[in-house]
């Protein structure tokens, strides 16, 4: 086993996963793993080495210019991290449009006029009992002027 195959195998290993594991956890075959591990390749499968920086290996360590195994680039935002939180994002946007609408639902405007003309019959029975209500909100009799 040359260097670049012992840092794919030890970098499946910092995450305590068998091939299988890390094989289902990045949507590659356990072959194309064990292709990366035994050395049946001389170039590991992209999508592999992708995951592998994607799950947050330093890129460096996978082709021995560093002996960190864990790091990424400054700057460099995981595109699966990035994938995550859009597809997050855009389930809250749908579920506050949801609520948007239910509470528009709830208030309509045939269900405000319908309270107005209420609360306008209201005014109309106090006036005619010469009550008014105060800046308190207490019912009194209307001051004579």
């Amino acid at each position: 086993m040359n260097k670049v195959q012992e840092r794919f195998k030890k970098a499946r290993e910092f995450f305590e996963l068998s091939q299988r594991d890390i094989a289902d956890k990045l949507d590659v075959t356990a072959g194309i793993v064990n292709h990366a591990e035994s050395g049946k390749t001389d170039n590991p499968n992209f999508r592999y080495t992708k995951g592998l920086i994607e799950l947050g290996i330093n890129p460096f360590y996978l082709i021995g210019q560093s002996e960190e195994i864990t790091g990424q680039l400054e700057g460099i935002v995981s595109r699966v991290k990035y994938e995550e939180l859009e597809n997050e994002n855009e389930e809250l946007q749908q579920e506050i449009s949801k609520l948007q609408k239910q509470l528009k639902d709830t208030v309509s405007n045939s269900k405000f006029e319908q309270l107005l003309y209420k609360y306008e019959g209201v005014l109309e029975s106090l006036k005619s009992l010469k009550l008014e209500v105060d800046e308190n909100g207490e019912l009194r009799k209307k001051a004579k002027k």
